[in-house]
């Protein structure tokens, strides 16, 4: 059987032919593992293939051009990660990942590229089709990535607010017997706010440009290990008796981050509305 990257580089060269030949496609990139250095594509990774077009929804509303590319087993549409566009993702025959973010041809002529847009191109790019040479103009004069910053105050004392407020959503949604939700906002919502201040320690500790990547992208590989490994005890399986626990531990793995970060930039961690939080959840809790 063929490798995998003999196989997506298979793929790339199909696609580039066919899209070579579509008039409304005016550019198409490969973004992501298949195009960077840094931590380059392995045989988990997908292929990240942006399509710019003047007729963005015969992307969207038609699976019938899939057909050229070959045989799929599963499409469905979402938004991309900058949550400005669409993407069609694909699994074809052979195990082949691929997303298509749809990028109306407008847009690009604008050059209206968000922050999290000009990383991923900072992190790597491979133009495949380019007819108006607008792609390469826009790479040339590609700018920096934005600079990371701290933190401010408010931004620190709005995470840490949010996060204790919505322990509190969550034992009353669980004590009202709403486990399915109580388990999302504590497995889902809370651990987005725990990702932030796990990234803002890095940066704290490590300084302004120690790599954090986005979305919890190799957090095993920058966050500290001791925190990677006290995520451990923070999921809950589907039990009453094992939520108010994986709560628990979720909370006192937060503190402990927020505490450590807010000393190293100066701030004052609110330990007044953590107490009062703690004991209303106990309260809570110990209600029959």
């Amino acid at each position: 059987m063929n490798n995998i990257h003999e196989l997506f580089e298979q793929f790339i060269d199909r696609f580039k032919r066919w899209a070579k030949k579509q008039d409304d496609i005016r550019g198409a990139y490969i973004l992501g593992s298949r195009a960077r250095k840094e931590t380059p594509a392995d045989e988990w990774s997908d292929l990240d293939l942006p399509i710019i077009t003047s007729d963005p929804d015969r992307y969207i509303s038609d699976i019938s051009w899939l057909d050229n590319l070959g045989k799929h087993c599963l499409t469905f549409l979402e938004k991309t990660g900058t949550g400005r566009e669409i993407e069609r993702r694909v699994l074809f025959e052979g195990g082949l990942d691929v997303d298509f973010p749809i990028i109306p041809y407008d847009l690009l002529k604008n050059h209206t590229l968000s922050p999290l847009d000009i990383i991923m191109l900072n992190r790597g790019y491979r133009i495949l089709v380019d007819k108006d040479k607008e792609l390469a103009a826009i790479v040339r004069g590609l700018p920096e990535p934005p600079e990371p910053v701290h933190p401010s105050l408010d931004e620190f004392d709005n995470n840490v607010n949010d996060f204790l407020y919505h322990a509190i959503l969550a034992v009353k949604k669980f004590k009202r017997g709403e486990l399915f939700y109580a388990k999302s906002v504590c497995d889902s919502y809370m651990k987005r706010l725990l990702l932030s201040m796990i990234s803002w320690h890095a940066r704290a500790k490590h300084g302004l440009n120690y790599d954090v990547w986005h979305d919890g992208r190799f957090l095993e590989k920058w966050a500290e290990p001791e925190f990677v490994d006290g995520l451990k005890k923070t999921y809950a399986i589907y039990s009453a008796r094992d939520f108010p626990r994986a709560l628990r531990e979720t909370m006192n793995l937060f503190r402990r981050i927020a505490v450590e970060t807010a000393e190293m930039l100066g701030y004052q961690y609110p330990d007044k509305g953590d107490k009062y939080t703690v004991s209303i959840i106990k309260d809570y809790l110990n209600r029959k």
